[in-house]
């Protein structure tokens, strides 16, 4: 859905500004918003600021892309976009990488779950070339099954995609859009249950894992403290068995003393003896 640009005064605009996607030609005018953006967003999150500074943002985002080109917003259903945030980042990355591709494409994208206008979940593009940005917008939603089609995307009012598709066979069942978008949203149901089993049978795994790695360091553990035991003991019988030895080297070596001594009194008799008999 295509539209005239967004005025300064356009609560819409930016109202999503803390995850909005830039594409700009200069480098330096990227970072100069960003940092008014942070700045903004900081100032919403403060309840004693009764200034935000969005009004001025806008401002000068308008003029900046005004300065590229003619600015139009356009407004890209995206009614089977999840909530969670990793999601939507990442839609919201792989946008602006395309959009930035095509060097002649400035502007703002953001994701709006729900406006006073309109009541769906919509990508809401700002900027320069608004037309091209539009479709390429919505065929990257429809890559990412959040529509059923290109025309469902871009369609000025959801109430024409509510009629049921007629085919030229009377004999063959009709479907409606609601229909199709509940069943889109089962299979994404059922496709997140299975994501989450699969989380937690690796959760299980790594716990496992775990557990082995720590019941098998427990065991070397145990292990290494009875080998150093064992060595500690045949080193300390090591050292007995050496003082045993040497203690009767000591003992041998006493006796033979003992011996030579006794020797020595006997020939110190038998001399005193001969002197007697002279």
């Amino acid at each position: 859905m295509l539209q005239r640009a967004r005025s300064s005064s356009s609560r819409s605009f930016m109202r999503e500004a803390e995850f909005a996607k830039l594409i700009l030609d200069n480098p330096y005018e990227e970072d100069y918003f960003k940092d008014l953006i942070s700045e903004v967003v900081s100032n919403r999150k403060n309840p004693e600021k009764t200034y935000t500074g969005a009004k001025g943002l806008r401002e000068q985002l308008l003029s900046c892309f005004l300065q590229k080109g003619e600015v139009k917003t356009a407004n890209v259903w995206a009614r089977l976009v999840p909530s969670n945030l990793t999601e939507v980042e990442f839609l919201l990355e792989t946008i602006e990488e395309r959009l930035r591709a095509e060097k002649d494409i400035f502007g703002a994208v953001e994701l709006h779950l729900a406006d006073r206008e309109i009541l769906s979940p919509h990508i809401q593009y700002v900027g320069t070339n608004a037309e091209k940005a539009e479709i390429i917008i919505a065929k990257t939603l429809v890559e990412f099954k959040y529509e059923v089609s290109i025309t469902s995307a871009i369609g000025k009012k959801y109430e024409e995609y509510e009629k049921p598709y007629e085919t030229s066979s009377g004999d063959l069942p009709i479907v409606k859009m609601d229909k199709f978008f509940e069943e889109q949203k089962e299979h994404r149901e059922q496709t997140k249950e299975i994501q989450d089993i699969l989380d937690e049978i690796d959760e299980m795994q790594n716990q496992f894992l775990n557990n082995f790695l720590t019941e098998a360091q427990t065991y070397m553990d145990e292990t290494d403290k009875i080998t150093q035991k064992m060595i500690k003991n045949i080193e300390e019988g090591i050292s007995n068995y050496d003082y045993l030895k040497s203690q009767k080297i000591i003992d041998d070596s006493a006796k033979d003393l003992e011996a030579a001594l006794a020797e020595i009194d006997d020939e110190i008799e038998k001399i005193i003896q001969r002197n007697r008999e002279m």
